[in-house]
């Protein structure tokens, strides 16, 4: 028996990944996974099983796996200047209420914090009150009082009730130049002391240590 031709297939193809390429190589790049595509393919015509059309399209998913993953994008740096501390804000507010020199620095800085209202008001109050506390009139005393518990900051209000309350106290501090601050430092030394030996030794120790200390 002579064969001089290769005899015909038997059938046509197994699989028809050729209709399909296109629709699931666009479909994959749009995000969708390929089980998903598998499924809708497999409805309109696609005769393949799950395996093999998985190890088809393995190509997809090696390339995807090389694309860089949204957490290694390129991190957006942050150039607003940063925030100023507060220790910052009040050294250069106490300097400037007491017209001590500023800096260039702590004089933009001032000028930043007086375009804030709420600010503004705040300063305005303590300086006045420095001024006041240092002057010799004890009506202006009354008026910042009269003109300041009508604010709406709580803080500002708080503060003023605290003033009305030591009013005569404040008000003998502007007459008069005396003062109990020599008092009050040799208290706060005995409070020191006092801690410090605290259930450790009796009254007359801390009366020895007192007398040491000031000799």
């Amino acid at each position: 028996m002579e064969y001089n031709a290769l005899p015909a297939r038997r059938g046509g193809a197994r699989n028809n990944y050729y209709k399909f390429d296109t629709f699931v190589e666009n479909e994959y790049l749009k995000g969708r996974s390929l089980i998903d595509i598998y499924e809708e393919i497999k409805k309109n015509g696609f005769n393949g099983s799950r395996s093999p059309f998985f190890y088809h399209y393995h190509h997809l998913i090696s390339e995807r796996r090389k694309q860089p993953s949204p957490s290694s994008k390129k991190i957006i740096k942050d150039l607003r200047k940063p925030l100023v501390p507060v220790k910052m804000i009040t050294a250069t507010v106490f300097k400037n209420i007491r017209q001590y020199k500023l800096t260039e620095e702590e004089s933009d800085l001032m000028n930043v914090l007086l375009e804030i209202e709420w600010f503004k008001l705040l300063y305005k109050a303590a300086k006045s009150f420095y001024d006041t506390i240092m002057g010799k009139s004890v009506e202006k005393l009354e008026i910042w009082i009269a003109e300041t518990k009508q604010t709406t900051i709580s803080k500002l209000k708080s503060f003023v009730r605290g003033i009305i309350l030591d009013q005569k106290a404040i008000s003998n501090a502007i007459i008069y130049s005396t003062s109990n601050g020599i008092v009050q430092g040799f208290v706060n030394k005995l409070k020191t002391i006092k801690r410090i030996m605290y259930g450790r030794a009796g009254l007359e120790l801390l009366k020895r240590k007192m007398v040491l200390l000031n000799n």
